[in-house]
């Protein structure tokens, strides 16, 4: 992906519409992010216009090789368009012809649309608890 200004700053208006850490990402964060062999962030584009981005990381573990989709997200503004349905079809052709084993992702249950996305396009609801440990001060 090329990474511009433009681009930069699209992603740091859109993470906080799916993350309340979004709105502490900085510029640095987002480079250096995409600068990850592991990490493919795509966006989408209306009018020449960043309105969505999804990345795609990868993992390797001793079980397998598999994407985890993270940051998800269309602008408010252009939701219902079908832009997050071309966002994660788009990770999932990467996976695929990287042959990596599934992708995986998180999401709420408050955000219903994405749920339903999510579902129609195939993912499956695990039956598993999700532990965070903050590290953070």
């Amino acid at each position: 992906m090329s990474l511009d200004d433009e681009v930069v700053e699209a992603l740091l208006r859109l993470l906080p519409q799916v993350s309340s850490r979004g709105g502490d990402v900085t510029a640095e964060r987002v480079r250096r992010v995409v600068q990850q062999p592991s990490t493919t962030v795509i966006v989408a584009k209306v009018d020449g216009r960043v309105v969505g981005s999804a990345t795609l990381i990868r993992l390797l573990s001793l079980v397998g090789q598999f994407g985890y989709v993270e940051e998800a997200v269309v602008d408010e503004s252009a939701r219902g368009a079908g832009i997050g349905r071309s966002l994660i079809e788009g990770l999932a052709d990467i996976a695929r012809a990287e042959g990596l084993d599934f992708l995986e992702l998180t999401s709420r249950p408050a955000r219903e649309a994405a749920n339903r996305l999510y579902q129609s396009l195939g993912f499956a609801l695990r039956e598993t608890n999700v532990y965070r440990l903050d590290l953070t001060p």
